[in-house]
């Protein structure tokens, strides 16, 4: 048989064949390793094996190691709406010696959600990683989840949802992003909040267990429990942003009156949202990833990933937004001064202050812009 093969993880996938080449992204394995952390994670929360729906499935390389990593899945669908893709994937499983653990179909995903809901085959895991918006598969892959199952998320179409096009992002999730150095906060927010949504049309309760951007993609992994008394009203809102002195805030959904002027310039700020102002982690799901980190045999990823951990956990504690070290100082005209030196000299002022996952330069505080950008002239000036 002429074809292609890599190897990812402990997964053997072959990737092309008569001639054929099904769809595979190396710049995801990092996504795709996490993805095994938290299914492991999740099977040792509920101390039970798991039934896993990788919907858009390709090469079925996501779905496989979930399975050989994780050692928590009892039964994986791997579903794709293209023909070849589902053969592939189906020889995928066989090589990696997982068929009769593993149920394949070439179905439209929403078709495929729809149906197993229909059928009553709901699953622990539904993992959406579409090419572009995931937002017209959202509503069925909660009704495809378990009540207290997880949904996994990815989106792709950054270039809308990080305010280059405001119309795209608002006819597809019904909020507006906005072009700012913590863009890619927000854009994580807009899905949150378009998930919180979908939650809400169907009476259910959004627990958000896990937020990453890495790459070129956003991917939250969502519980989903049944009810509307506690549903997160007080959670969703707005931030505003001053482009022209850059101070910015937030706003509850219930507090947006006026679109407010900056009050420390008087400059119209620039809305983003409706959006996520919540937790983007669960302390409780990232402790238990960083006790299953060892399931990991991408050393690289591995050790990625239990860096990224503890900033998780830290990120739940400021204002849905950061500051970037970089482009302030780029504003003051002065050299880059050490991050770690501007998080110090906030903390040493009373202020919270700590690093970002979503930008090596980013630091998340409650100061505000001008005592941050203070601080970073002054990190400058000090001994570092």
């Amino acid at each position: 048989m002429d074809s292609d093969c890599i190897m990812e993880g402990k997964a053997k996938i072959m990737i092309s064949t008569k001639g054929s080449k099904i769809f595979f992204n190396p710049q995801a394995r990092f996504s795709r390793s996490v993805g095994v952390v938290a299914s492991a994670a999740e099977g040792k929360i509920k101390s039970k094996q798991l039934m896993v729906a990788d919907v858009f499935s390709a090469t079925g390389v996501r779905g496989i190691r979930y399975f050989l990593e994780s050692g928590v899945i009892s039964l994986l669908y791997l579903n794709d709406a293209s023909p070849e893709a589902a053969r592939v994937s189906e020889e995928n499983a066989v090589i990696n010696g997982i068929l009769n653990y593993t149920r394949t179909s070439n179905t439209e995903a929403n078709s495929f959600l729809a149906n197993c809901a229909a059928k009553g085959e709901r699953f622990d895991l539904v993992d959406i990683d579409p090419f572009g918006s995931p937002a017209a598969y959202l509503d069925e892959a909660l009704s495809a989840a378990r009540r207290d199952g997880l949904v996994a998320i990815t989106a792709t179409d950054l270039a809308p949802l990080c305010g280059l096009h405001r119309s795209a992002t608002l006819r597809r999730y019904g909020s507006l992003p906005i072009h700012s150095e913590f863009c890619h906060e927000v854009a994580s927010r807009i899905l949150i909040h378009s998930m919180v949504r979908s939650c809400g049309r169907k009476s259910l309760l959004p627990e958000v267990q896990l937020t990453v951007f890495s790459e070129q993609y956003i991917r939250v992994y969502m519980r989903v429990k049944p009810g509307r008394a506690a549903f997160p009203h007080n959670a969703v809102g707005h931030i505003h942003h001053c482009f022209k002195c850059h101070h910015t805030s937030h706003m509850k959904f219930d507090e947006c009156t006026t679109l407010p002027k900056c009050p420390m310039c008087g400059f119209k700020t620039s809305p983003a949202g409706p959006l996520w102002l919540g937790p983007l982690h669960s302390v409780d799901f990232i402790e238990e990833m960083e006790r299953n980190l060892d399931v990991l045999v991408e050393e690289g990823d591995r050790r990625r990933l239990a860096r990224y951990l503890p900033l998780f956990a830290e990120e739940n504690l400021y204002p849905p937004y950061f500051f970037d070290v970089t482009r302030t100082a780029d504003r003051l005209d002065i050299r880059t001064p050490r991050i770690m030196r501007v998080v110090e000299i906030l903390r040493s002022k009373g202020f919270k202050a700590s690093r970002t996952h979503f930008k090596a330069s980013g630091v998340k505080t409650d100061a505000s812009y001008h005592e941050f950008k203070d601080t970073v002239r002054e990190a400058l000036s000090t001994k570092q």
